[in-house]
């Protein structure tokens, strides 16, 4: 079977990009993690053989972002939430899923107001070696820590803006993503 043809796509996503893949991680096994984000698909594929070895599709991913594989051996996630059906509001979460129940875990949301956290496109999230979990809202230049009971430790919001890619008159403060580096790791060694 195709593999286009084994995964529904999401009847509210455009169809122009029905195979892009935004996220691509290496696994510490050596396979990969692989995001799909107009199927709501994340699988891992082997290496070895490049045949799908593990998949979770479910909707309210809404065109998911940064997926990596945790420690523990579970996936976090950063949940758009675009084009979710019968869901409410827009809003955005973060999943953590376990590996083998392909159950949620532990996920942010906002405890006052869910629908204050929406990035509609691009974002991220890290889970830290404190057991916090860095949070890059994409779409309002939002980056943020929280604890793994939802508290913020600290934000900060983008300052600085530019001219939006489709609307030249508008402006935006857009982050891709965000990742926090400990000065002995090896992507800054020996710069700080």
């Amino acid at each position: 079977m195709d593999f286009f043809e084994r995964f529904f796509i999401n009847p509210l996503s455009p169809r122009e990009e029905y195979g892009h893949a935004n996220t691509i991680s290496p696994m510490k096994n050596g396979d990969y993690l692989v995001s799909y984000r107009v199927f709501d698909l994340i699988v891992i594929i082997s290496r070895q053989t490049g045949q799908i070895v593990w998949e979770y599709q479910n909707p309210k991913l809404g065109g998911q972002h940064d997926c990596q594989e945790l420690e523990n051996g579970n996936i976090l996630v950063f949940a758009n939430g675009l084009n979710v059906a019968n869901s409410g509001p827009n809003h955005s979460e973060v999943w953590e899923i376990d590996r083998d129940s392909k159950e949620i875990v532990w996920r942010y949301s906002p405890k006052k107001n869910p629908l204050l956290f929406w990035s509609p496109h691009i974002s991220g999230c890290q889970r830290l070696s404190t057991g916090n979990t860095l949070i890059c809202e994409g779409g309002k230049g939002c980056i943020f820590e929280v604890t793994p009971e939802g508290d913020v430790v600290w934000e900060y919001i983008n300052p600085f803006h530019g001219s939006h890619p489709a609307s030249p008159d508008a402006e935006i403060n857009w982050v891709f993503r965000a990742k926090r580096y400990s000065q002995d790791s090896q992507e800054i060694r020996g710069r700080v």
